[in-house]
């Protein structure tokens, strides 16, 4: 599927969203600049629109459209990033195998539970990783904006 795009990498996110808060800390870190799209969920719903879920059908945020390839979940875009860019920054993703694994297995068990729908996942998200993310912002990024 391919997204109608203006820049090279353009990402449709929400500020409240942990997810979407990882992407752009990934997305700073890396240097690479990008479109935002900035979604307000609670104002106007846009997320379960028919235009959005042309871009995602399941209605989540965050999505990185790069050159109008559509990327979803957080974990899988900071990985993709990473590829995309890895001698810009510290790697964001584990090398070793083991590091790759054990970090995968962390992350399945805090992470949302696809097998709900949408609006029953509150409160099954990622909360440990806010503070890991909170952390990387207030001491790496200080100066710089996210989002």
């Amino acid at each position: 599927m391919t997204i109608a795009h203006e820049q090279e990498y353009e990402l449709y996110h929400y500020g409240e969203s942990l997810c979407s808060q990882m992407v752009r800390v990934a997305l700073c870190e890396k240097q690479i600049p990008y479109k935002s799209h900035h979604m307000f969920l609670e104002l106007t719903g846009e997320n379960v629109s028919r235009e959005f879920k042309k871009i995602n059908p399941t209605a989540l945020v965050p999505v990185l459209v790069h050159n109008g390839e559509p990327h979803y979940d957080s974990w899988e875009i900071i990985k993709y990033l990473d590829a995309q860019a890895p001698e810009q920054s510290p790697g964001l993703w584990p090398k070793d195998a083991e590091k790759q694994r054990l970090a995968q297995a962390s992350i399945a068990d805090n992470s949302l539970d696809h097998r709900l729908g949408l609006g029953d996942n509150f409160g099954s998200s990622v909360a440990g990783w806010g503070r890991v993310c909170g952390q990387l912002r207030s001491r790496r990024f200080r100066g710089h904006r996210i989002g």
